[in-house]
């Protein structure tokens, strides 16, 4: 199955939670006019495609060619250029060869090689949660097995933990593992592959613990419910709301313990 044709299936995905636990108001705009990927995220589905899919990138990516735009022959290659790259998005070389040296690091790792060798990699799954259709695109499937792989800034584990709450990695893990169990593929466990997005591209591989894993699904679970009393009321309110009340409420703010 294609992005595209996982995109198409009906059902909710962790990301749209994540966007909840923002505002449902966050997520209905993200609805109604989705965000564009960012280049972070563009490069980030680049290296999974050079890991992942490496035989099919060039459907979805096409570098740029070298070509002084200022001229006419340099004009008349880019007009084919484009003609020829439709659809697809375009990259310059220094992207391309940053995340082919992600690959490359990847490919040569003694634990990725033995996490990702023999898996179903970009598999859709499907479940049901509370009435509500769920899906996920695993990275990497296999049996007793989910591996996600993750660019980062640093591969640390402390730099890493940062971004598992940051990003919200860790409420994903958590989606991912309960929905694997409920679309009948048994209890898995999940691994992080986080490797740098610049060289030595450096790689460490993490097994987020139980406490992280139950942490994660207490907040799925929780905008997983404000998604659905959304859904009922078709009220889908912004920051700030309070449920108890049904009203905005002015909130208090702290100093972090860091600052005292």
């Amino acid at each position: 199955m294609t992005y595209q044709e996982y995109e198409a299936v009906e059902g909710i995905r962790c990301s749209d939670l994540k966007l909840v636990t923002k505002s449902p108001a966050h997520y209905m705009a993200n609805l109604i006019n989705p965000r564009p990927h960012t280049p972070a995220l563009l490069f980030g589905i680049l290296v999974h495609a050079l890991v992942l899919e490496r035989d099919r990138w060039e459907e979805a990516f096409v570098v740029a060619p070298a070509v002084d735009r200022r001229t006419k022959a340099g004009k008349a290659a880019w007009t084919e250029f484009e003609e020829q790259s439709a659809g697809r998005t375009v990259i310059d070389q220094d992207t391309f060869d940053r995340a082919d040296g992600v690959a490359g690091a990847v490919s040569i790792h003694p634990v990725c090689r033995a996490l990702l060798q023999g898996g179903e990699t970009e598999k859709t799954i499907q479940w049901a949660d509370q009435g509500l259709a769920g899906k996920a695109r695993l990275d990497l499937y296999k049996p007793g097995w989910i591996v996600d792989l993750k660019t980062a800034a640093s591969a640390d584990r402390d730099a890493f933990t940062r971004a598992c709450l940051s990003y919200q990695y860790h409420m994903q893990a958590a989606w991912y593992i309960d929905g694997t169990k409920a679309a009948g593929l048994g209890d898995c466990n999940f691994i992080f592959v986080a490797v740098e997005k610049d060289p030595p591209y450096a790689i460490a591989c993490y097994a987020p613990d139980d406490e992280m894993i139950s942490f994660g699904r207490s907040e799925y679970q929780a905008a997983l419910t404000t998604y659905l009393t959304c859904e009922k009321t078709d009220h889908w309110p912004g920051i700030g709301w309070d449920y108890t009340s049904e009203r905005y409420e002015i909130q208090p703010i702290h100093l972090p313990p860091w600052v005292i």
